[in-house]
């Protein structure tokens, strides 16, 4: 349980990422300056704080780690930000390209190259979505093209190509998956060409790029939150789908919100308006071998590795939000996706 004794009050989670040593890093909510720690044995240390100095940040947007390495994305200051994963201090800087605007995810290639998914509003990079650039700030590829228009200041919900990035294979390859329709894409980050595309064609699972207006007769499309890959290749889904009961968690708008809001909103924090379903391909045949849908969960995202992922739940009778972790496993004759 993340906050130890299940009591701290804690935010909402921008972004996670799990250490070598079992620890998790957690940034909550969207314009934070710093991270904070959870040990296993309940113990938190915060990471960083607001300014323009050596370990401070304006934003802590992505965070990556990878061997003993924790690596730090503040895109307000163009900067990257390389920590010892066990001390949390600084070990080199690098510059992140300015003018992007950030969006859905980001992944570490090797120890010098990152991809970010991001929008760029020049002539020669519009209507890209996927961008790598070194420690020294230079563009190398931009890549993933789409045809939809989106103008500055889009908003993630907005995006209907918003990509949740995998964390790179050894090779410079990576997976990302389209946010609003069931395709992942197989890159090299290396040369921004793509290599393969799985797509999940399915009924209950349709296409769509635009944000959905809460209806408590229309429940909205799936949407993929995370992507993992386990250790035998195979690729781990993460989809939040609204819940059969759907229609009980929708409310009328109350009469004191702005007139421009939607003429209904969810109850409280709209976590229990959605389950969870986890579902893994067999990347050689593209075919769906578990699927998993946890009814009443909402599972946020993989913690450094599928075995483990960040739920929501909240205390006993209160509006109060803990931070379960639970372990995902593959298990039985037929494989199938059970949480634990």
């Amino acid at each position: 349980m993340l906050g130890g004794d299940g009591e701290s009050v804690l935010g909402t989670i921008a972004e996670s990422e799990g250490l070598p040593d079992g620890r998790v890093a957690v940034v909550f909510n969207e314009a934070d300056s710093q991270l904070t720690v959870f040990s296993p044995s309940g113990g938190l240390r915060n990471v960083g704080r607001h300014g323009a100095g050596p370990g401070e940040y304006r934003w802590v947007r992505w965070i990556k780690s990878r061997g003993n390495e924790l690596h730090v994305i503040d895109p307000l200051q163009a900067r990257v930000t390389v920590l010892d994963a066990q001390s949390f201090q600084v070990l080199r800087e690098g510059l992140y390209p300015a003018g992007r605007y950030a969006l859905g995810g980001a992944a570490l290639v090797h120890d010098s190259l990152y991809v970010v998914n991001a929008l760029l509003f020049t002539s020669d990079r519009a209507g890209y979505v996927l961008h790598s650039f070194g420690l020294d700030g230079e563009l190398l590829y931009s890549f993933d093209e789409t045809t939809e228009a989106h103008a500055p200041g889009t908003s993630e919900t907005e995006m209907g190509v918003i990509r949740v990035l995998l964390s790179a294979e050894v090779d410079g390859r990576l997976w990302a998956a389209n946010r609003n329709r069931y395709e992942l894409d197989l890159w090299d980050a290396t040369t921004g060409q793509r290599l393969d595309r799985l797509v999940q064609e399915v009924d209950w699972f349709p296409g769509h790029g635009r944000e959905f207006p809460i209806d408590p007769d229309q429940p909205p499309p799936p949407t993929i939150v995370d992507l993992q890959r386990d250790t035998s290749g195979r690729l781990w889904v993460m989809m939040n789908i609204p819940s059969d009961e759907w229609a009980k968690h929708v409310i009328p708008r109350p009469r004191d919100a702005h007139p421009e809001r939607d003429a209904y909103i969810l109850r409280g924090d709209g976590v229990d308006a959605f389950d969870t379903l986890v579902e893994v391909i067999d990347v050689a045949s593209a075919r769906i071998v578990a699927s998993s849908r946890l009814r009443g969960t909402s599972l946020l995202a993989f913690v450094g590795s599928t075995e483990r992922a960040i739920a929501w739940d909240k205390v006993s009778g209160t509006e109060i939000p803990v931070l379960p972790l639970w372990e995902l496993s593959l298990a039985g004759p037929m494989p199938c996706a059970s949480a634990s």
